[in-house]
């Protein structure tokens, strides 16, 4: 695929994930079960909390303008100095991401020590702690060839400059 395709990387990639997601649901819990089942993998709460410790950090850095700029390179032109930018601004989300998911982890990890005197709820606690490495790894994952694209880019810019001289 073309460099400038990365949308379409980031939809297919996403498909992928989300069918081998189902399937595997299906797997380990039956074709007739697999539904009832779906609804325990979606925690709002948690994916909101990944969000909010990174989002604003990402902002808070100056970063928030190199990032977006990171989903267009390969449509537009931009100079080494831009592209170089939005590389780390790819690098510093990801960052972020694994960061904040650790940051969930931790505090859904202290609410499991809390309430060790309940049993029934160290079940579910340890799920939304389960789910938030899922979510971590699913964003890792769609940042992967957004991170590559920007790299490759800046690499053949480069390139370029070096035949001119």
């Amino acid at each position: 695929m073309k460099k400038n395709q990365i949308g379409v990387v980031l939809i297919l990639e996403f498909a992928v994930i989300a069918a081998v997601f189902v399937m595997d649901l299906v797997v380990c819990t039956g074709y007739e079960q697999w539904l009832h089942y779906l609804q325990a993998y979606f925690d709002i709460p948690t994916f909101f909390c990944i969000l909010v410790f990174t989002l604003p950090m990402l902002f808070a850095s100056g970063a928030g303008k190199d990032f977006g700029r990171a989903f267009r390179i390969g449509k537009q032109t931009f100079s080494i100095a831009q592209m170089r930018k939005s590389l780390e601004a790819v690098k510093l989300m990801q960052k972020l991401i694994m960061y904040g998911s650790l940051f969930t982890m931790g505090i859904a990890f202290i609410v499991v020590l809390h309430s060790m005197e309940i049993p029934a709820s160290i079940g579910p606690t340890v799920a939304i702690i389960c789910l938030t490495l899922v979510y971590a790894s699913i964003l890792e994952v769609l940042l992967l060839p957004l991170h590559l694209n920007v790299q490759n880019a800046l690499t053949d810019a480069m390139d370029i400059i070096d035949e001119e001289e």
